[in-house]
């Protein structure tokens, strides 16, 4: 077992602590049971549709009233005007006089099928082990019984594009026996799908086949739709299908190649075609791999191997592991870490790190990482296990950057661009702004049209302004972590990301110029941001989610144009940009409480409420890097008392609250606060014997991905901090983690941090840099530099900068650097 990975000495017992692989479009959950075990097949693009409609409501005639309903204190008035306004348009768009809105539910993620393989098996069974390696991807069940040792491996294969599962004879039998049968019918939540099913087996028993018709709702685009997904059987031995089952005997191999698909249109359970279609690829598969009779799993896994191990092994972290603590089962590690829920233990640690890293790499391909990642065995889960974009989402990619995953965030960029044009009639239809581009808070990757807003103000979604900035940010970091490189534009090609930057930019720029107007300034000439919708929170002296000027889109407001400005100078260096400039000037400052924290709304009379999961409104810590791009002393500290006066209990405990605090807290530098936020995903409840985690502690809420895929990312964060121009090493290093390395970040300057070691005992930091061009790049430490050596580089003096150095780094060059720090630790 390769230390990369994770192993458990019994099988699941539920889906959800199942080991998974994936290649971002195809994905398995495996329950490991050696006799009797499971598959769940996955497509990343499986949803099923509701009745809802499918277009923005047009509501933009009535945003005076809700702008002044908003601005005098009554928001649930301005929703219900918004709403009755989206009655009044649904009624004429459908032809129902009797039609009234409702919130319009994203479609809801589904799995495939479920397969179910049961070996025959000869006298009682010993050195049990279930595990999945992380540099291959793939997921294994070994046994050993008076046959001999059994050994069992599936993967999802990234070149060929197909599921596989592989075994063969064990050594003390001349063949073995089994059977196998497909069901979905079964599965938790499937009667209120609505789907329609049918089933095949070929005669011969060389496959398993199952199609599945969408119910034919008037408004949804996959009213004609449907999906399916075919098993093939290879095997030397004999094959007999009988009642829907495949019977194998006397078979020294077996192989289960399997594939899914959807058709969104001119789908019939009666026609064979899609089933055809995913047998001709199958069978070239098995031609491609198949020598004298007997097909070659080593080289299909070879060659997908070299791709994912390659991305999964480009960073690494090693923490103090305990003697042996690496070798553990997840339920020992899990087990130990519960005998002390003071302290985190570091290979438990580690290990989250290298399955939040294998998780989003295995579920990034086609689509980013949905809320459960690639990964359901139950129809119809909670919040539709979406694209959730106020925060979910966001989190999830957080580390793609400098986790140095391009390929991965390129996923993502496909997900936002494909659906753009459904942006530009967002801000046309509820705000009527023209040739400008308005984001929901919630997207199934089928359109992204903005229904997802409530009667009341419960979830005016609508109002939610923010969204467009923080989704493009990362697009941004991208550019300024890899380069200007070719990335999908959503139409089925790839153009330079500073292209789609400067037309998606401009674009939201036209949004500002129309949503700011005149008419709503304050007595200083700044706009007033009305409405707003600070996610999903309400001020503690209110009774309305919908308030003016949230703090969230004041800053994601700031780091549009501020985007918007620097790419138009680089596309354009003749380019005007005044107009942009003049925006930026006039936005609303930040406000602060008696107690210097920061102002979730920016508005004189509006009282923070600290009891929540979001936090919003420290977007200019996270994911903004204003915070640590400015000198403001008072924006720094209003954010960390803001991050002390939020309560996290109770309702209040989801994972991704707790890791959003966490990268929160990375860049105010406060390594105890990344610690504590850390803490309780460890400690309480939230970790399946798989790694991956509840939505809540206790298990007592979906399985979500955000926890586990964001962690690797708070800890990134934490140990190194970039922007355009500089680097700070260890700048909220958590005490307890006095000595480790890591390997191959990405800088948010086309640099690589190929190795960052440290020794808080030794007070030293060793790191190894290599840019992708010529530059110079500040390098700090937040520990202080109390003398600094390099190689492969020059140094110089920062005047006034006593924890500063400018490194001049040479193009593909590795510069090595050791510091040391002072015994009396200076802080910049």
């Amino acid at each position: 077992m390769e230390t990369r990975g994770i192993h458990s000495n019994s099988p699941a017992t539920q889906w959800k602590d199942g080991m998974v692989s994936g290649n971002g479009l195809l994905g398995v959950i495996v329950y490991g049971d050696a006799l009797k075990d499971t598959y769940i097949y996955q497509n990343t693009k499986f949803n099923v549709p509701n009745d809802g409609v499918r277009q923005a409501p047009d509501v933009s005639a009535i945003l005076k009233e809700v702008r002044d309903l908003t601005l005098s204190g009554e928001g649930k008035l301005a929703a219900l005007k918004s709403s009755a306004a989206a009655s009044a348009w649904l009624r004429q768009h459908t032809g129902n006089e009797e039609a009234d809105w409702d919130i319009v539910h994203t479609y809801s993620f589904h799995p495939g099928y479920k397969a179910r393989l049961d070996v025959t098996s000869s006298g009682s069974m010993t050195q049990y082990d279930r595990w999945t390696n992380f540099e291959t991807g793939e997921i294994g069940v070994e046994w050993q019984d008076d046959q001999g040792t059994w050994i069992r491996k599936t993967f999802v294969s990234r070149t060929d594009n197909v599921i596989v599962t592989f075994m063969e004879k064990p050594t003390g039998t001349a063949s073995f026996d089994a059977s196998i049968g497909i069901d979905v019918e079964s599965m938790p939540n499937f009667a209120k799908s609505k789907i329609m099913v049918k089933k095949a087996v070929a005669l011969d028993g060389d496959y398993l086949a199952l199609k599945g018709k969408y119910t034919s709702y008037p408004n949804s685009p996959l009213k004609n739709g449907g999906y399916a997904g075919v098993t093939k059987i290879l095997t030397d031995g004999s094959k007999l299908a009988k009642d829907g089952i495949v019977t194998i005997t006397g078979a020294t191999q077996l192989v289960m190649l399997t594939v899914l698909d959807r058709l969104e249109d001119n789908f019939e359970l009666t026609d064979p075609a899609i089933v055809n279609q995913l047998l001709e690829e199958l069978n070239a598969v098995v031609s491609k791999y198949t020598t004298n009779g007997s097909f070659d799993y080593t080289a299909m896994l070879s060659s997908h191997a070299a791709i994912h191990g390659e991305m999964m092994n480009r960073v690494s972290l090693h923490l103090e592991s305990g003697p042996n603590e690496r070798s553990l089962t997840s339920e020992q590690l899990i087990a130990l870490q519960n005998e002390n829920n003071k302290e985190l233990n570091q290979t438990l640690v580690e290990k989250m790190f290298d399955s939040g890293r294998y998780a989003y790499i295995s579920s990034s391909g086609y689509n980013p990482p949905r809320l459960m990642g690639l990964w359901t065995g139950e129809f119809m889960p909670e919040w539709s296990g979406d694209f959730t974009t106020d925060a979910n989402v966001n989190l999830q990619i957080a580390g793609g950057n400098i986790g140095n995953t391009p390929e991965a965030m390129e996923s993502y960029i496909n997900l936002i661009m494909r659906n753009m044009d459904d942006w530009e009639l967002n801000a046309e239809r509820i705000l009527g702004i023209p040739n400008a581009i308005l984001a929901p808070p919630r997207t199934d990757g089928d359109g992204d049209p903005l229904t997802h807003f409530s009667i009341t103000d419960g979830f005016p979604g609508q109002y939610w302004i923010s969204g467009a900035s923080w989704l493009l940010l990362p697009f941004y970091e991208y550019y300024l972590t890899f380069g200007n490189q070719a990335v999908p534009n959503g139409k089925g090609e790839k153009e330079p990301i500073l292209d789609i930057l400067y037309r998606t930019l401009t674009k939201l720029g036209n949004f500002y110029e129309g949503f700011l107007t005149e008419d709503y300034v304050d007595d200083q000439g700044k706009y007033i941001f009305v409405p707003t919708y600070s996610p999903e929170n309400r001020p503690a002296n209110r009774n309305s989610t919908l308030q003016p000027n949230s703090t969230m889109d004041i800053a994601s407001a700031r780091d549009a144009l501020l985007m918007l400005i620097e790419v138009s100078k680089t596309v354009d260096p003749a380019s005007d940009v005044s107009k942009w400039q003049r925006l930026l000037d006039r936005l609303p400052h930040y406000r602060y409480n008696t107690d210097e924290s920061i102002q979730e709304w920016a508005m004189e009379g509006i009282e923070d409420n600290n009891y929540h999961r979001h936090i919003s409104h420290l977007y200019p810590a996270w994911p903004s890097l204003e915070s640590n791009s400015t000198d403001d002393a008072e924006l720094k500290r209003g954010i960390i008392q803001a991050l002390d006066n939020r309560i996290q209990n109770g309702d209040e405990s989801a994972v991704h609250g707790l890791v959003h605090k966490g990268l929160v807290e990375a860049r105010v530098h406060r390594g105890e606060g990344v610690y504590e936020s850390l803490l309780p995903l460890f400690t309480e409840s939230y970790i399946f014997s798989s790694l991956m985690m509840s939505h809540n502690d206790h298990f007592s809420s979906v399985y979500c991905t955000d926890g586990p895929i964001t962690i690797p990312a708070v800890l990134m964060e934490a140990l190194a901090y970039s922007d355009a121009n500089s680097i700070v090493f260890l700048p909220a290093l958590p005490a307890a983690f006095a000595k480790g390395e890591i390997k191959g970040l990405r800088a948010r300057n086309r640099t690589t941090i190929a190795t960052l070691r440290w020794d808080i005992s030794n007070r030293t930091i060793h790191a190894v840099l290599r840019s992708d061009i010529d530059q110079q790049i500040r390098v700090s430490s937040l520990f202080g530099i109390g003398e600094i050596q390099a190689s492969g580089a020059s140094i110089s003096i920062v005047p006034d900068k006593a924890n500063t150095r400018l490194l001049s780094l040479q193009a593909h060059q590795d510069a090595s650097i050791l510091i040391s720090w002072p015994v009396l630790q200076v802080q910049s």
